[in-house]
């Protein structure tokens, strides 16, 4: 899970699901052990990533977690779409 938020309502986290691989955000209990609220936000988070990679690296980066893991990630528009014209 990414680094949480905490607020009165809970601890705001983004994680992707292992049994699924859909990518939720919401608020868990203070333990952070239990979702008390998630929305599948797969679509919008995987878009956010690419128009970001695109904006601001180039259309592509080597993204480093805490723990060492790491992932090369290249972006490229597809023909025709409305990214390709920025």
């Amino acid at each position: 899970m990414a680094e949480p938020m905490d607020s009165p309502a809970g601890t705001f986290r983004v994680a992707c699901s292992p049994l699924t691989n859909a990518i939720y955000a919401g608020r868990t209990n203070k333990a952070a052990t239990k979702w008390t609220s998630k929305s599948d936000v797969t679509g919008e988070a995987c878009a956010a990533v690419a128009k970001h990679v695109l904006a601001e690296h180039g259309g592509a980066m080597t993204l480093r977690a805490a723990d060492g893991s790491g992932w090369d990630i290249e972006v490229m528009a597809v023909q025709g779409s409305t990214e390709e014209e920025r």
